[in-house]
C-alpha cells in the first residue's frame, strides 16, 4: 500500500481549520469580555469622581442661597428636577432649579427668569456618556416646616453598560447655627519689641477664651515675673474705655488672660510691660 506524500487529505485539512477556528474564537471572546469588563471599569470611576464633584459644588449652591435667602420655604420635585424656593426677608426671591437637561446631558443648579427668558445657570455638571437615565426627587416636597431640621436631594442615575444604578444625596442642614463672635484686637508692648495679634471666640460655644501671652509671645518680654499692664477700650480711638476689672470680665495674672463671655463682641486692648 502506497502513502499519497503529494499533500494533505482533505480530512486533515478540515480538522486543522475546525481546530484553528475554534481557538480564534476562543482568544476573540476573550478580548471582547475584557475589553467590556475594562470598559465597564472606566464608566464606574468615571462616574464616581463626577458624583463626589457634583454633591460638593450643588452642596455649596443651595447653602449660600439659604443664606441669602433667610432659610427655604418651598422645595417642589418631580421626576427630572427640583424646584427651590428661598424665603428672603422684605420680599419672593428667585426660585432655584435643580434638574437634569436630557439635550446636553448635564446636572444644572439654575437661577429662575422671567417668563420667555432662559434660565441663568449657575453650575453644571455633564454626565458620562454611559448614563442612560437621571432621575432627581427629595425627602421634602411641599412647603417647608420650621420642624424640617434637614432636606436630601437624591439624584439616581442608570448605567446602560452594566445596568447598575448609582445615587448622589445631598443634604443640606436647615438648623441655623447662630453665632457671637467676640474679636479683641491686642497691641502688646515689651522690652524687646512690639506686636499686634487678633483673638477671636465663639461666645455661644464656648464658656470664655483663656491665652498665656508669655508663652506664646515670649520673644517680645523679658521675664513673666515682670510686671505687666493692660487697659481696654470700647472703639478704635481709645474713647470709650472698658472697665473689665469693675465687670468681671477679664482677668490677667502676669501674663495670662482669662476672658469670660461676658466682655463687649469687639474690643481694643494694650497689654504692655512696666519695665
Amino acid at each position: 500500500m502506497k502513502l499519497n506524500r503529494k499533500g494533505y487529505l482533505t480530512v486533515e485539512i478540515i480538522l486543522a481549520s475546525t481546530i484553528a477556528f475554534a481557538i480564534a474564537f476562543f482568544l476573540i471572546e476573550i478580548t471582547v469580555k475584557l475589553v467590556s469588563k475594562t470598559d465597564d471599569v472606566y464608566h464606574e470611576t468615571v462616574i464616581a469622581y463626577d458624583d463626589a464633584i457634583i454633591i460638593n459644588n450643588i452642596k455649596e449652591k443651595i447653602k449660600d442661597y439659604i443664606i441669602e435667602t433667610d432659610g427655604l420655604d418651598l422645595v417642589n420635585c418631580e421626576s427630572k428636577g427640583c424646584n427651590i424656593w428661598g424665603n428672603r426677608i422684605g420680599g419672593v426671591t428667585e426660585e432655584r432649579w435643580l434638574y437634569y437637561d436630557s439635550v446636553s446631558k448635564e446636572i444644572r443648579f439654575s437661577e429662575g427668569a422671567e417668563e420667555g427668558k432662559d434660565r441663568v445657570t449657575l453650575y453644571s455638571k455633564k454626565v458620562d456618556d454611559s448614563i442612560s437615565e437621571v432621575e432627581i426627587s427629595s425627602n421634602i416636597n411641599r412647603n417647608v416646616k420650621p420642624s424640617d431640621r434637614i432636606v436630601f436631594f437624591n439624584i439616581k442615575l442608570k448605567n446602560i453598560f452594566t445596568d447598575n444604578a448609582y445615587e448622589m444625596v445631598i443634604p443640606i442642614n436647615l438648623v441655623r447655627q447662630e453665632e457671637e463672635i467676640a474679636t479683641i484686637y491686642l497691641y502688646m508692648s515689651g522690652k524687646y519689641g512690639d506686636m499686634s495679634t487678633t483673638i477671636s471666640f465663639d461666645k455661644k460655644k464656648s464658656n470664655g477664651y483663656d491665652v498665656d501671652l508669655y508663652a506664646n509671645y515670649d520673644q517680645l518680654f523679658e521675664s513673666s515675673q515682670n510686671t505687666t499692664l493692660m487697659a481696654c477700650y470700647l472703639d478704635k480711638e481709645k474713647k470709650n474705655v472698658y472697665n473689665f476689672n469693675s465687670l468681671d470680665t477679664m482677668r490677667y495674672q502676669g501674663y495670662y488672660l482669662e476672658i469670660t463671655n461676658g466682655i463687649p463682641n469687639t474690643l481694643y486692648c494694650e497689654f504692655y510691660e512696666n519695665y
